[in-house]
């Protein structure tokens, strides 16, 4: 009866034995199933996604002076400083569309930061205020209590607008060795801004950044508060420091 009970015990051991390696292999075995799950889920997420870049709309963004336009337009002619330290800054943006798909719901929205060129001068400055005014939630499609222009760009094609934009020197200082340069305060001016769209069925906005240093002429010429500076000799170049991106 002991040898009997003994055998019993045994055999229940190996049976919860078995059953646990069994618990085991079935655990494993998911395991495996749920990588191999999560493995199709990332390639497939990978395939759309390159599919996505391969056909969705792509717009770059050229920046140059305004040249199409007389003089005497509003939105045409040099830069230009008024009595009080006023700029004016006329340029033409350029929108390729260098993607597969219609870009839709395209705005630009851009500004002009100055700053003085020398002692002070922060080289972040137009970096930073580029995203505030790109990552902003706040942007409205209204600007002086009109509608911003809107546009739709095909594969292939471009679109040019006209733009116009004023800042203020007067609050700059002038540095001691600037109060008798006949031509004003040298300052820095940069072109900031970035491009919103959309493309086919999909409602995630998609941005085009851009960060410009202007310059008096192609040799990287400074630019100073009592000079004009003729639209064939305004230079935009990249910000050393950044600001270009496409998402």
């Amino acid at each position: 009866m002991s040898k009997q009970t003994r055998l019993l015990s045994d055999q229940a051991q190996q049976a919860a034995r078995d059953s646990i390696e069994s618990a085991k292999r079935v655990e494993r075995q998911l395991q495996i199933a749920a990588q191999q799950a999560q493995a199709s889920v990332t390639a497939a997420q990978a395939q759309q996604r390159q599919l996505e870049i391969t056909d969705r709309a792509w717009i770059q963004v050229e920046v140059a002076p305004n040249t199409d336009l007389p003089a005497n337009s509003l939105v045409g002619g040099p830069l230009t400083f008024d009595d009080d330290g006023t700029g004016h800054l006329s340029r033409t943006i350029i929108l390729h569309n260098i993607g597969h798909s219609v870009a839709t719901d395209v705005q630009i929205r851009d500004a002009t930061v100055v700053q003085p060129e020398y002692a002070t001068l922060d080289p972040w400055l137009p970096v930073n205020e580029q995203r505030a005014l790109c990552r902003s939630k706040k942007y409205a499609p209204y600007f002086a209590g009109r509608r911003r222009p809107n546009y739709t760009v095909f594969p292939n094609s471009d679109t040019k607008s006209y733009e116009l934009s004023t800042f203020q020197t007067k609050d700059i200082p002038d540095a001691p060795r600037e109060l008798h340069l006949r031509l004003g305060k040298p300052v820095t001016l940069y072109l900031i801004g970035c491009v919103d769209y959309r493309y086919g069925l999909s409602s995630q906005l998609h941005q085009t950044g851009f960060v410009l240093e202007v310059f008096g002429g192609p040799d990287r010429q400074g630019i100073q508060t009592k000079m004009i500076v003729q639209p064939e000799k305004l230079t935009f170049l990249p910000c050393y420091l950044g600001g270009d991106y496409a998402n």
